[in-house]
């Protein structure tokens, strides 16, 4: 079973530019958002908590209009182009960056030398798994494409990174 998302990965970040602020507080000001309702004892006031909760809507709509940013990222790290990454290998690969904060933050310990040692194992036996399931997804497609020489130079370019053109994966 694969596991593969359709598209790139889109990440979520505050932009906190001179641009950005100085946008916000022009928007704040024309919407008035800072105002302060003024009222005397004979005017009818509507309730408190929900003045409130639209003066906050109306602040982090605006907030989220000018800081936050939303960036698709199309990077190896996101298993866009390894579709020999099974869940269980995925799954594997969180265990072991487990293992390796768990050897950094004892550091200095007693238990330092027997964490060190279980995440060192740990990596290479997932390092072989994952050369092994590379080497078999390669070796599928190659004797899928035996009988056409032209399709097996596209593989072996695909391997050099040397091809053309992005090759979309076949999952997608």
């Amino acid at each position: 079973q694969q596991l593969h998302s359709k598209y790139p990965r889109k990440v979520t970040y505050i932009d906190h530019s001179d641009d950005n602020v100085t946008g916000f507080i022009s928007e704040y000001r024309e919407r008035n958002l800072g105002r302060i309702r003024q009222c005397s004892s004979a005017c009818d006031i509507s309730d408190p908590n929900q003045e409130f909760a639209s003066y906050l809507s109306s602040f982090l709509d605006l907030y989220t209009a000018h800081f936050v940013k939303h960036v698709t990222v199309n990077s190896p790290r996101n298993r866009f182009d390894k579709p020999w990454m099974t869940v269980g290998l995925i799954k594997a690969c969180a265990t072991k960056n487990k293992l390796y904060k768990a050897w950094v933050r004892a550091r200095g310990s007693k238990k330092e030398v027997a964490i060190r040692d279980s995440y060192r194992t740990y990596r290479a036996l997932l390092r072989n798994l994952l050369d092994k399931a590379r080497d078999d997804y390669y070796s599928n497609k190659f004797i899928k494409c035996r009988s056409s020489i032209r399709d097996c130079g596209k593989v072996i370019n695909q391997l050099r990174g040397k091809s053309k053109h992005l090759v979309s994966p076949n999952y997608v």
